[in-house]
């Protein structure tokens, strides 16, 4: 049987059985205390409201969280097949930035064993008798009294390239949102007919532009500065293909999906 998890309204994961639907739990906080066991990702300041969704014809749950920062999505999922079970969240930017928490309690056997936690490249690895659990991310992580914390913020819109680790590829932590990928995203965003969304984040990419309108490669949405060559001609073609995709039916977005 597959394992399934219960997700409460504040992003907190307070049931979960792995490997199997009737294995013991290792998140049990739904029948006690969050000593029993969560993974709760959330802004840190209270939410204006919440308000949840199934994305259609899936069981990927989307969560808005508003605050008076920003707004930010947790969309959660478990992904079918695979040699092991995998719960895949993320956290997407919507408006402004917002700042965000992650509270982790991993105890297995129903909240009765606490678990040996180790440190990997990508984020720490948890092991307790026959069960062990592994959490992937690029965020900071911290050991706090047996939790697992971080804090971390979320700005609205720009895509990285990826996470860059100076140990694989020999360039410099921290890179700038890369504008392309951005524009790309918001040619996807208007292929899936959600226009909506291309034409905010088609809006927020506008706004970074300087005095004159030119672009660079990257921008650091925490300094608010433009990064890398500049201009950027592959920015600039971005920019021109998401207009008219945005302005017309049959854009250079829609002749590349057809091939």
């Amino acid at each position: 049987m597959r394992p399934a998890l219960w997700l409460a309204r504040d992003g907190s994961i307070d049931w979960l059985c792995v490997p199997r639907f009737d294995s013991p739990a290792c998140f049990a906080a739904l029948l006690g205390t969050p000593e029993h066991g969560r993974w709760q990702i959330a802004p840190a300041a209270p939410a204006i409201r919440t308000r949840r969704r199934y994305r259609p014809g899936t069981l990927v749950l989307e969560t808005d969280y508003p605050t008076e920062t920003g707004a930010v999505t947790l969309i959660d999922g478990m992904p079918i097949g695979g040699d092991a079970p995998a719960v895949v969240r993320i956290v997407e930017g919507k408006r402004g930035r917002v700042a965000m928490r992650l509270y982790l309690v991993m105890r297995f056997d129903y909240g009765s064993l606490v678990p040996w936690v180790r440190r990997t490249d990508d984020g720490i690895r948890a092991i307790g008798g026959a069960i062990a659990l592994r959490l992937r991310t690029p965020v900071a992580l911290r050991g706090e009294s047996f939790h697992t914390v971080a804090d971390f913020e979320v700005a609205a819109g720009l895509v990285a390239r990826y996470q860059t680790v100076p140990e694989l590829d020999g360039l410099p932590p921290d890179e700038g949102a890369f504008l392309a990928c951005s524009f790309w995203l918001a040619d996807n965003l208007a292929l899936q007919g959600k226009h909506a969304e291309a034409r905010t984040l088609f809006e927020r990419l506008l706004d970074v532009r300087d005095d004159v309108g030119l672009l660079s490669e990257e921008y650091d949405p925490g300094a608010r500065r433009l990064l890398g060559n500049f201009p950027q001609a592959f920015s600039h073609v971005g920019l021109i293909n998401t207009a008219c995709n945005l302005s017309r039916r049959g854009g250079p977005a829609e002749h590349r999906k057809e091939g």
